[in-house]
């Protein structure tokens, strides 16, 4: 461990990470390079996919990557051929934190083709981490526990093609066991590399086209970004609202997105009329649409 600069901290330390502590099966140790601190980061995404990325794939991670790396997001991986790498590649490009969960001893990388970007990680103030102690081989069996480790360190998951089997969709099973917010980028429906990724959404997880559909759906940065620039809201636009637009109005959260039928059960106004007063309120800059989620207070 000293040799190889190696580090090792309990589930009892108070420094363990804290998402990870919370979660069922938690690791009673790990072991790390670099600044154990990154894990402490106000916003964690992680992102995996298959390792037969595609162009396609290649490309919705240069978008996405590129934008949510540049905002103080530390990005975790596996560290794995195809999406891993490459989320890894462009968030050291785009001067973000990365974090990489290795299935096996830190002494040595696997894949050894990725050694380099290990070391980068460290070098640019990021981690390398596992649960298995140094000279622990990379045993096939160790990768679906690895994945716990990925999700369990995130606020949410990010994924970017997988097939109908595919280690990215056990990683996926995992956040929604421990109420992560799972984000899948939608994929054609006769590509392989899709298939897994499309049979998400009837489970659950968020369609996510952009970075600012990542960054509003997970940590609301849209809303805040626009209340900056927003500043106080118009007075005299809230002064002059009917009634019927004040209920509905104050009927909907600045937290959580509300659905139109939500709106319209707790309003008790006709349908069409709440629709046309969401409409009005949204041209305002009252609120907001939140795609398929509903809308919220701005």
């Amino acid at each position: 461990m000293e040799e190889n600069r190696i580090k090792k901290i309990s589930l009892e330390s108070p420094d363990f990470p804290k998402r990870l502590k919370k979660i069922k099966h938690s690791p009673k140790e790990l072991y790390y390079r670099g600044k154990l601190e990154v894990l402490n980061s106000e916003h964690i995404l992680a992102v995996v996919g298959s390792r037969k990325i595609t162009n396609y794939g290649k490309q919705v991670l240069r978008s996405l990557i590129s934008e949510i790396a540049k905002r103080n997001v530390t990005i975790v991986s596996g560290l794995a051929f195809g999406v891993d790498i490459l989320a890894h590649k462009l968030t050291l490009e785009n001067g973000g934190k990365a974090v990489a969960v290795l299935a096996g001893g830190l002494d040595s990388i696997y894949p050894s083709e990725h050694t380099l970007y290990a070391e980068k990680i460290i070098e640019t103030g990021g981690l390398l981490i596992s649960e298995n102690c140094p000279g622990t081989k990379y045993l096939k069996q160790y990768f679906p526990a690895r994945n716990r480790i990925i999700s369990g360190l995130s606020d949410a998951v990010l994924l970017v093609e997988a097939k109908n089997k595919s280690g990215a969709l056990i990683t996926a099973k995992f956040a929604f066991s421990q109420n992560r917010k799972v984000l899948a980028v939608p994929g054609s429906i006769f590509s392989e590399q899709s298939q897994g990724i499309n049979n998400l959404f009837n489970k659950g997880a968020i369609p996510v086209q952009i970075a600012e559909d990542v960054l509003s759906v997970v940590f609301g940065w849209k809303r805040r970004m626009k209340k900056k620039r927003q500043g106080n809201v118009n007075l005299k636009i809230l002064a002059n609202l009917s009634a019927e637009e004040k209920i509905i109005l104050e009927s909907i959260p600045f937290d959580n997105p509300m659905t139109v039928n939500l709106i319209i059960r707790h309003t008790k106004l006709p349908p069409a009329r709440v629709i046309a007063i969401l409409t009005q309120l949204e041209i305002n800059n009252l609120i907001e649409s939140e795609r398929s989620s509903g809308y919220i207070r701005i």
